[in-house]
C-alpha cells in the first residue's frame, strides 16, 4: 500500500538535489555524459534485392498472412501450404494468440480479421524453422533483406491509409486495422522497397514515404525468417521471443525496454529474455493471455549496496510533493515520481529501492526492476537505465548461446 505523507522539507535530500543539479549542470555545458548506449553500427548496403523471390496467390479471402509467410518459406525451398497453417494454429478474439473470424470472411472488417506475427512464428519454430520478430524499424529489415532473408510485414491493403484502434479481449489489449493485410518485402534501394503481395500474387514497388507511413499503423510488425540454424551475425539485434512480442510493440517498445540482447532462454518452467533495459519472464504453465513478467534487475545489481547511504530506508519524509513508500522505506517524488506513475508504475518499475542520488554525475534512482536517470541539463526528462546491459556485462555470456526456444 503506497502512503502519501504530507508536512515540512527534508534538509538533507534539499542538499543533495541542489549538488546534483549543480553538477549536471556542468557536465551538460562540457558535453561529458552520455545517456544511452547507441547499438553497434553496421553497415547496411544502399540497396539489396533477393533472386527469384517466390509470390503466391492467396487461397481465401483472409489468408494473406499464412500467403506471404509461405513466399518467404519458399524463398529457403521450405514448403508449408496454407491449410497446413490453417489446421496447427488455433483461432482467438486477439490476433497475437491465433486467428481473428471466418478466414473466408469478407475482406475489409476488424470482425473476420487475420493473424499477427506471434502464433505463425511459434508454428515455425516447432518445426524448426527460425522465425525473428523485428525491433528494429526500417534499418533492421533493410539488414535482413539484404542477409538474404524475406520479411513478412503488416500494412493496409495496398500500403494505403490505415485507422488502427485499442480493444482488448480477456484484459489484453491489442490493436486491429480496418483493410490489414500481410506482405512480403524483399527487396529495396534508395527510393522505396519491393513487395511480393499475396493479394493476387503481384510483384510490387512502394516508394519508402508510403511504405513507413503504412508499416507504421500497426508499430513496424515484421517477421523474418532464417536459414538453417540462428545465423546472427555479431552486429545485429535479436528477435524478440512470440511470447514478449505483443507487449514489446504496445507496452514500452524501446523507451521502456530497450533492444533485445540475448536469445530466449527456457528453464524451470519459465521463458527468459533480455532486453537492454528491462528482463522479460513468461511462466509456462500460465495461460497465453497472462501479463508478462519483468525481472527484478535493480535488487539483483544493488544486492551488494544495501548498506550505503542512499539504500538504507529513511524515516517518513513529509513534503506536499513527494510520496514515502512504506513497503521499502523509500521516497519518490519530482519527476522520478511523475514518469513513475504516467509509465506503468508499480508493474513495471516495481518500488524504489533507493532514494535518488547522484552516481557517475548523473541524478538517479533505483527501484526493483530498473533505475530512472534524470536527462542532464533538465528538469523533468527521465530516461531508463540499460540494466539489462549490465547485468549480462556481470554474468558469463551465458544467455547470449542458447538456441532460440521451440515451444
Amino acid at each position: 500500500m503506497l502512503t502519501r505523507v504530507v508536512a515540512k522539507s527534508h534538509n538533507r535530500v534539499l542538499a543533495i538535489f541542489l549538488v546534483a543539479f549543480f553538477l549536471i549542470s556542468l557536465l551538460a555545458i562540457f558535453g561529458k555524459v552520455e545517456t544511452a548506449k547507441a547499438r553497434k553500427a553496421e553497415a547496411i548496403p544502399a540497396s539489396s534485392k533477393i533472386d527469384n523471390m517466390p509470390v503466391y496467390a492467396q487461397q481465401r479471402t483472409l489468408s494473406c498472412e499464412y500467403a506471404a509467410t509461405r513466399a518467404a518459406l519458399g524463398r529457403w525451398d521450405i514448403n508449408i501450404s496454407e491449410l497446413d497453417f490453417i489446421n496447427a494454429i488455433p483461432q482467438n478474439p486477439n490476433p497475437h494468440f491465433g486467428y481473428r473470424g471466418n478466414i473466408n470472411g469478407v475482406f475489409g472488417g476488424t470482425v473476420d480479421y487475420g493473424i499477427y506475427a506471434e502464433p505463425i512464428a511459434l508454428y515455425l519454430n516447432s518445426h524448426g524453422i527460425n522465425a525473428k520478430l523485428l525491433s528494429g524499424g526500417i534499418e533492421e529489415l533493410k539488414s535482413d533483406i539484404s542477409k538474404g532473408r524475406p520479411v513478412v510485414v503488416w500494412v493496409p491493403s495496398g500500403v494505403g491509409w490505415g485507422s488502427p484502434y485499442l480493444t482488448s479481449y480477456e484484459g489484453v489489449s491489442f490493436k486491429l486495422m480496418a483493410y490489414e493485410h500481410a506482405v512480403t518485402a524483399y527487396g529495396y534501394d534508395e527510393d522505396g522497397i519491393y513487395i511480393a503481395d499475396p493479394g493476387f500474387g503481384t510483384y510490387d514497388y512502394y516508394s519508402w514515404d508510403s511504405f513507413i507511413r503504412a508499416w507504421g499503423y500497426l508499430d513496424n510488425m515484421g517477421m523474418s525468417i532464417l536459414s538453417g540454424s540462428p545465423a546472427y551475425t555479431a552486429d545485429e539485434s535479436y528477435g524478440i521471443a512470440p511470447q514478449f512480442y505483443r507487449q514489446w510493440l504496445l507496452e514500452g517498445g524501446l523507451e521502456l525496454y530497450g533492444y533485445p540482447i540475448s536469445l530466449p532462454v527456457e528453464t524451470k518452467g519459465k521463458i527468459f529474455q533480455y532486453f537492454e533495459r528491462a528482463r522479460m519472464e513468461y511462466d509456462l504453465s500460465a495461460p497465453a493471455t497472462q501479463i508478462i513478467a519483468l525481472g527484478l534487475l535493480g535488487r539483483e545489481l544493488t544486492a551488494t549496496r544495501t548498506d550505503e547511504l542512499f539504500f538504507r530506508p529513511v524515516a517518513p519524509l513529509k513534503s506536499d510533493s513527494i510520496w514515502y513508500l512504506q513497503e521499502t522505506g523509500h521516497t519518490l517524488g519530482g519527476a522520478f515520481l511523475s514518469y513513475w506513475l504516467n509509465r506503468g508504475g508499480l508493474a513495471v518499475f516495481g518500488f524504489p529501492i533507493s532514494e535518488s542520488f547522484v552516481e557517475s554525475g548523473q541524478v538517479v534512482q533505483y527501484f526493483e526492476r530498473t533505475r530512472l536517470e534524470l536527462v542532464p541539463g533538465t528538469n523533468d526528462q527521465i530516461t531508463l537505465g540499460l540494466l539489462g546491459r549490465e547485468i549480462l556485462n556481470r554474468k558469463p555470456n551465458t544467455m547470449l548461446t542458447h538456441l532460440p526456444i521451440m515451444e
